[in-house]
This record gives structure tokens, C-alpha cells and sequence, in this order.
């Protein structure tokens, strides 16, 4: 493991060996213009990166980040941290490589909302997002791509809502944009005992948002979730006590679908104006 305190304003990046686990411990920066402010290039496999402080590259050349991992690996932007760049974190590599990114903080584009804050290349992405997350820009997982040999490998992308508390409160977290801005993810899921609220235009597929035992899920007024799959919003036979609140609109459009299911039982409140529906039915039990 390599723990380091940032000194404001350093201009040198730091480059990671293969398995090296780097720990930024303080809030300091490390503000450089060139490929990346953290970087490990191609068959640099298991990293793994701790952030607390402030990732910063001011390169704008297409293709340079803030944190810049070519062979996978396993980053966590700390709440208060930020990772920044042209593209904020990009993870590539294999399908055998991890490509774990953990976001409490803010990860940015430089060049702000039009830019791409987050890429993931052809790998298995896995992004888990804590209460309080900033992306600005959009997240890209890839969909699928064509080997050499003219093969389609089809890649598993999990966008994960975490749970997290303070002082014994439950945090709430706010989200949208899931199909537009979070692009080509294909598993949705939120922890047990979280609490998010969707905003804006969403769309999900397959079995739509997995519920977690006792999280809770609210759609904002005039927000809406689509889902092409069986489901919107789904809880297994393991998860109880889950709490479905929507303002806004759910649709499930697939013949036997279901804008809500809950397996285990829960409470699902629709408000006036509000409407939940699905190619089957709009809520089941």
C-alpha cells in the first residue's frame, strides 16, 4: 500500500504498479496537465485507489483523465473528494479485469455537463453511488463490442444506489437521468435499508430497480421511470419491508410486465396524479 498526503498544487502524476493500492489520507491536490493525475496503463492489472482529496488534471486533450486505468481496477472517491479531468475516471482493459468505481464525492469533466465525467471501456463496469454523488457529465458503460475474431461479447454494467447514514440517520440520495445520463447500464440495484429519490426521466430494463430489504424508493412529481423489461421497480423473496412512494409516472411496457412487484411484501403509495402501469398490471404482490 502506498498512503499519501497531497501537497496542494503538485504538478507530478503519480503512476501505479501492478497490484499497488494508493491512499490519498488528506484533502491536498494533485493538479497536473498530462495524461492523467493517476495513472496505470495497460496490463497494470489490480489497483486500487482510496481518494480524499483532489484528483485534478488540466490536460483538455481528448482521451486524458484524472484517473486513467487501462488494465481495470478498483477506485473510491471519498464524500468531499473530487476526481477531475477531461474525462473525470476512465476505466478500461479485458472482461477479466475489475472495474469497481465507488462515488461519494464529485467527479467532473472539464468540460462540464457536455463532457463525460465517467467511461468505462470493455469491461464488466460496477458503479455504486453513495448518497450525496456528483457526476458532472455523463457515465458511460459499454454496451457490447466486437472481438478480433467477429465475436459479440455482451458486457454486465450494475449501477448500484448505496446506503449510507449519518449520525444514525439514513441519508437520502437523489438520482436521475438513468438511461440517458448513466448510459448502456443493464443491472439496477439499491442496497438494503437505502433511501433514494428518482428525479427527472429514467429508464431501466430487465428486472428494472432491485430492491434491497427495507430500502426505499420515491419517484419525484413529474419524474418518470420506464422500464423495457419485466419490471420498474422489483423485490425479491428475501427482501421485506421495502417502501415504494411515486409522485410521478412508472411504466413497465413488456406484455407480462409490471410497473411494481414486491415479492416479499412492502408498501407501495401512489399519489393523486400520479400513475403506475405495466403491460400485465401496474402493481403486484
Amino acid at each position: 500500500m502506498v498512503a499519501t498526503t497531497l501537497n496542494s498544487y503538485s504538478i507530478q502524476p503519480i503512476v501505479l504498479s501492478t497490484g499497488e493500492t494508493l491512499d490519498i489520507t488528506n484533502s491536498g491536490t494533485l493538479d497536473v496537465s498530462g495524461t492523467a493525475a493517476v495513472y496505470a496503463g495497460v496490463g497494470t492489472t489490480g489497483v486500487v485507489i482510496s481518494n480524499q482529496g483532489s484528483l485534478i488534471d488540466t490536460n483538455t486533450s481528448t482521451g486524458t483523465g484524472g484517473v486513467l486505468l487501462e488494465a481495470g481496477g478498483s477506485v473510491t472517491n471519498e464524500a468531499g473528494a473530487v476526481i477531475s479531468g477531461e474525462i473525470g475516471v476512465k476505466i478500461s482493459g479485458t472482461t477479466a479485469d475489475t472495474a469497481i468505481l465507488v462515488n461519494a464525492g464529485t467527479i467532473e469533466s472539464s468540460a462540464g455537463t457536455s463532457g463525460t465525467a465517467v467511461s468505462f471501456g470493455h469491461v464488466n463496469a460496477d458503479l455504486i453511488v453513495d448518497p450525496g454523488a456528483r457526476f458532472i457529465g455523463s457515465v458511460e458503460a459499454t454496451a457490447f463490442y466486437i472481438t478480433s475474431g467477429s465475436a459479440t461479447i455482451t458486457l454486465a454494467n450494475t449501477l448500484d444506489l448505496a446506503s449510507a447514514s449519518s449520525a444514525g440517520v439514513v441519508e437520502i440520495g437523489t438520482l436521475s437521468g438513468i438511461g440517458s445520463e448513466f448510459v448502456n447500464f443493464n443491472s439496477f440495484t439499491e442496497d438494503a435499508g437505502a433511501s433514494w429519490l428518482l428525479e427527472g426521466s429514467n429508464t431501466v430494463s430487465g428486472l428494472g430497480i432491485a430492491l434491497g430489504a427495507n430500502a426505499t424508493l420515491s419517484i419525484d412529481q413529474g419524474a418518470t421511470l420506464n422500464s423495457t423489461g419485466s419490471y420498474a421497480i422489483y423485490a425479491g423473496t428475501a427482501a421485506s419491508g421495502v417502501v415504494v412512494s411515486n409522485a410521478g409516472t412508472i411504466t413497465a411496457s413488456g406484455n407480462f410486465a409490471y410497473g411494481v412487484f414486491l415479492r416479499d411484501g412492502g408498501s407501495v403509495t401512489n399519489q393523486a396524479g400520479a400513475s403506475i402501469s405495466g403491460g400485465f398490471s401496474g402493481v403486484g404482490f
